[in-house]
This record gives structure tokens, C-alpha cells and sequence, in this order.
């Protein structure tokens, strides 16, 4: 379905549930950790996001959620449905950092307020 290239490596680990902020593993559960190689490239890039946006829907279905990447390929609905307290997360970042003197890419792109009063308005 997502059309992976299976020679890259695969790891299985078992996940034991912990209190965190956002917890990607809801309750004791495994997880599957997939390696890829990519062309590092527009194209290669852009087939990376679609595979990985496909395996997100693809966890989803089975009930599962997924790590967050450092590549953000997945879309701001994939990120509130598989963490629903997203929005808690950073409006507590909002409250202990009024003036946004830390920051990311992953912030930059589903934290910070002009972004998400545009997703909640799409």
C-alpha cells in the first residue's frame, strides 16, 4: 500500500507507557522503527513525506500513533489526532514562554499562535 522499499532496516522494540507531556505510547504496546534511505533531493524528499504521511494513516487505522520525527511530514490533523494534547503542550509553552525566546522548527510550524488559528480556521 505505501510503497516502501523493504531492504532498509527494521526494529522492533517493546514500549512500556510513561508519564510525559506527549506520550507516543498510550499504553504498553510496541513499536515498530523503520530506516530509510532516501535521495536527498526535492523528489527524494517529497516521496519521503508521502510514505511517511501513508504509514501515519496506516498506524491510525490500526490504532497505533507515531513517534515525532525530526523531518515533519506528517500533516497538523495527523499531529492532533495521534496527540491530542498537542494544544495543552503549547499553550503551556505559551504561558512559560510568553516571548517565544525558545523555539524550533517544530514549533515554528504547528505552535506558534498566527499558525494555529489558521488551522483551526481551515
Amino acid at each position: 500500500r505505501v510503497g516502501l522499499d523493504c531492504s532498509n532496516k527494521v526494529g522492533l522494540f517493546s514500549i512500556v507507557k510513561y508519564k510525559s507531556a506527549l506520550p507516543y505510547a498510550k499504553k504498553d504496546s510496541y513499536a515498530f522503527v523503520l530506516y530509510f534511505n532516501q535521495a536527498m533531493n526535492a523528489k527524494g524528499n517529497a516521496k519521503q513525506a508521502r510514505q511517511t504521511q501513508d504509514l501515519i494513516d496506516l498506524a491510525r487505522e490500526c490504532g497505533g500513533t507515531f513517534y515525532l520525527p525530526y523531518q515533519r511530514h506528517y500533516s497538523a490533523e495527523q499531529l492532533r489526532q495521534s496527540y491530542p494534547e498537542i494544544d495543552a503542550f503549547f499553550d503551556a509553552k505559551r504561558r512559560y514562554d510568553p516571548q517565544d525566546i525558545f523555539t524550533n522548527p517544530f514549533y515554528e510550524q504547528f505552535g506558534r499562535k498566527e499558525v494555529k488559528s489558521a488551522l483551526n480556521q481551515a
